[in-house]
């Protein structure tokens, strides 16, 4: 039981320094429009009302109850899978962030505040949250092809 506090610790941590980041940044990037490196990445603040590269826009209804129901779904997950990996913590870390950092733009603003934009290649505007989701997505993606439902000494802790 021990063990698992350290997993619920990490989960939490990973989350609430991944919201306050993406807030953060999305505060100071309002309305900013400026290079940050040049020809590489800049600051182009703009509202985005759907999902990455803009699908569903105008659905923020529709989106927020997805996330909302995304954030309550691995609420869930963590309190009955009792976590045993740091791989499953750290990314059900991030994801629930980057999930709550969009879901609290969603309900204050009806929109998601994006602002990194890549000078070097055509890619939508994005934010902080969308970061820790894709990390976060990648990272539980790893775990369950790889560690799910396996009983390795390394992974568990045994």
């Amino acid at each position: 039981m021990k063990k698992n506090i350290i997993f619920y610790v990490i989960i939490g941590a990973i989350t609430i320094l991944g919201v306050a980041l993406d807030m953060i940044t999305k505060h100071i990037t309002m309305g900013v429009n400026t290079p940050i490196i040049e020809g590489v990445v800049s600051a182009i603040f703009t509202w985005n009302t759907g999902a990455g590269w803009s699908i569903l826009s105008d659905q923020t209804l529709l989106l927020t109850i997805f996330s909302a129901i995304l954030v309550v779904a691995l609420i869930l997950l963590i309190i009955f899978y009792r976590p045993q990996s740091s791989l499953f913590s750290v990314g059900t870390g991030l994801v629930l962030a980057g999930a709550i950092g969009n879901l609290i733009d969603r309900i204050i603003f009806g929109a998601v505040r994006d602002f990194i934009h890549l000078d070097f290649i055509s890619f939508p505007i994005f934010n902080v949250a969308d970061i820790l989701l894709t990390f976060g997505a990648i990272i539980m993606g790893i775990w369950l092809v790889f560690f799910w439902g396996k009983k390795g000494k390394k992974e568990n802790g045994k």
